[in-house]
């Protein structure tokens, strides 16, 4: 949380900035009155804020989440094969913590979307690659695939096509089926 606010229709009246401030919250940037997505606050122009915004009646409590916690979460992940999104209206917020207004997981491949049932903001996934193929190759499973199709070559090899009892029983076959 970076701040805590109360207001009285768009006027904020009560904050837990320190000093004295005087707010306005205008309530038709907020997606379904409820969520809006800043590239960033009067407090901090450069960290971008999430704004919750609750009304009962005319009186409005405002919480603010910062961007940088929001970074962590969408950011959790060891590798940067999974690239977590943010979206909220047509505001999104990266992995890396950047406020736009274009979708980022246009470069991404197989990217999943999961909508929020209770607020209108939707966590995108997609796979950081530009092919499947080289995220293949890049992982270590590559190297158990590639072990085993060579292990399987040369147990083929020192079992079928040298062993003189298996090749001798093939050039049976073979000779019987000509006649």
């Amino acid at each position: 949380m970076r701040t805590i606010n109360l207001a009285h229709g768009n006027n904020i009246y009560c904050t837990s900035l320190w000093g004295a401030s005087e707010f306005h919250s205008d309530s038709m940037k907020y997606i379904s009155i409820k969520l809006y997505l800043m590239p960033g606050s009067n407090v901090e122009q450069k960290y971008p804020l999430i704004a919750v915004r609750t009304v009962i009646g005319e009186n409005v409590a405002l919480s603010g989440i910062d961007g940088r916690y929001i970074k962590q979460l969408l950011s959790e992940q060891k590798n940067n094969s999974f690239v977590i999104s943010l979206a909220i209206g047509d505001s999104w917020l990266t992995h890396n913590n950047e406020f736009t207004h274009d979708n980022p997981n246009k470069s991404f491949l197989a990217v999943q979307r999961v909508e929020s049932k209770n607020f209108p903001f939707s966590v995108y996934s997609g796979f950081n690659s530009s092919s499947s193929w080289l995220a293949f190759l890049a992982r270590r499973s590559v190297l158990y695939c590639c072990y085993f199709i060579i292990s399987n070559i040369v147990f083929y090899f020192l079992l079928v096509a040298i062993n003189p009892t298996t090749t001798s029983i093939f050039r049976i076959r073979e000779s019987n089926q000509e006649k």
